[in-house]
């Protein structure tokens, strides 16, 4: 039975090591390439946050291949990943981590400023510091040993109702349920 959608991830590129998974206007990565940076990631993560477990960490997102990494990254260190949009106005990002609480926030070093700008008390980790670190799979080996299915994987928010956004928080079980149901159903 499948507990975390990392598997998913380790069997495509088991089967398809270099195929491109994602690409956009600037660059494309392989299976191979994502799993070993998303690693490289979890590492990064834990050992900057103390090897801190099932707790939010923000990913300011800007629609890029990056993004898509740094999730799996964070599913790797056992945290859970809360994409921002710097598009959102800073009044709405500040509510979402006063909410939110989070223990760190990874991004491109490109966009410090802005982060710095939004939350300037949180612990910013870079993008490209991190996806050069060394893989430390005992410490990977061990957050996936203590891993269950309802560990959470990501948070979004909503506008909610009364203009303070409301956090939803998806579960591994969540997405894999979508991934098998969607995988039965089209034949793929």
């Amino acid at each position: 039975m499948t507990v975390n959608v990392l598997e998913y991830l380790e069997e495509s590129e088991k089967r398809f090591s270099d195929k491109v998974v994602f690409a956009d206007e600037n660059s494309t990565i392989t299976y191979s390439e994502l799993k070993k940076n998303a690693q490289s990631i979890g590492s990064w993560v834990l050992n900057k946050t103390h090897n801190a477990q099932r707790q939010p960490i923000v990913v300011y997102v800007d629609r890029n291949i990056e993004s898509l990494v740094l999730f799996m990254g964070i599913a790797y260190s056992g945290n859970f990943y809360v994409p921002i949009d710097m598009k959102m106005p800073k009044l709405r990002i500040e509510l979402i981590l006063k909410t939110l609480n989070p223990v760190a926030a990874i991004i491109r070093r490109e966009d410090l400023e802005f982060a710095n700008s939004v939350a300037p008390h949180l612990s910013n980790l870079i993008y490209e510091e991190a996806i050069n670190g060394e893989i430390k799979e005992e410490k990977l080996n061990i957050v996936r040993q203590s891993a269950i299915d309802t560990d959470p994987l990501y948070a979004t928010f909503t506008s909610g109702s009364t203009g303070i956004p409301k956090g939803v928080i998806t579960c591994q079980r969540s997405v894999i349920d979508m991934t098998e149901a969607l995988s039965y159903t089209f034949g793929f």
